[in-house]
C-alpha cells in the first residue's frame, strides 16, 4: 500500500507539472501513517469482525 501511494504521489506531482517538496513530503507522511494502521488493523483481525462492531 505504501509503494502504490508513493507512486500515486509522484504521478500527482508530474500531472500538476510542479514539484512541491513540502506537498510531496506531507503526502508521503500521510501515506506512511495510513498504510501502517491498515496493516495493523488487518493483523489484528478487524476485517473478520461483524459489521456493526467494525463501525464502532
Amino acid at each position: 500500500m505504501f509503494i502504490v501511494g508513493t507512486l500515486t504521489t509522484v504521478a500527482n506531482q508530474l500531472l500538476i507539472r510542479q514539484w512541491d517538496k513540502w506537498r510531496f513530503l506531507g503526502e508521503v507522511a500521510f501515506i506512511a501513517c495510513f498504510s501502517y494502521f491498515v496493516a495493523l488493523f488487518t493483523k489484528l483481525g478487524v476485517p473478520n469482525l461483524p459489521f456493526l462492531v467494525r463501525m464502532i
